[in-house]
């Protein structure tokens, strides 16, 4: 009897540790729809936390060259017109550490967004868009 709970307290923690792991695996679209909750919801920590780091190294050039902060420039971006609700994605493709996905606009016509892999996640890449 011991050994049978044992085995089903083995056997349920490790369908929960599948269950997270598979839940928190990044993905570009998964990168997308954060982007664009954080442009919605003007969060300045998780929009940069969807940028790659080349992104990010452009955006603090811009910025300084226009004497602002990188949170001033991306507080600007906040300005723009919010991702297209519902967000309507197609043609996910990835190849190797790189992506690319098709965003509905509010125009109906479909933008390619440019991603890369960094660290295991995916971040999106200014530098292909």
């Amino acid at each position: 009897m011991r050994q049978q709970y044992a085995l089903s307290t083995s056997l349920a923690l490790a369908f929960f540790m599948i269950g997270v792991v598979g839940c928190s695996k990044s993905s570009s679209k998964s990168t997308l729809e954060a982007m664009c909750a954080a442009h919605k919801n003007k969060d300045l920590e998780a929009y940069k936390k969807t940028l790659s780091a080349n992104t990010l190294k452009e955006f603090e050039k811009e910025a300084s060259e226009d004497h602002h902060s990188l949170n001033e420039l991306i507080e600007g971006l906040f300005n723009l017109e919010p991702c297209p609700t519902p967000l309507e994605t197609r043609g996910e493709s990835i190849d190797g550490d790189t992506g690319v996905i098709e965003m509905k606009t509010r125009y109906n016509s479909w933008d390619k967004v440019f991603f890369i892999k960094e660290n295991g996640e995916w971040k999106y890449d200014l530098k292909k868009n």
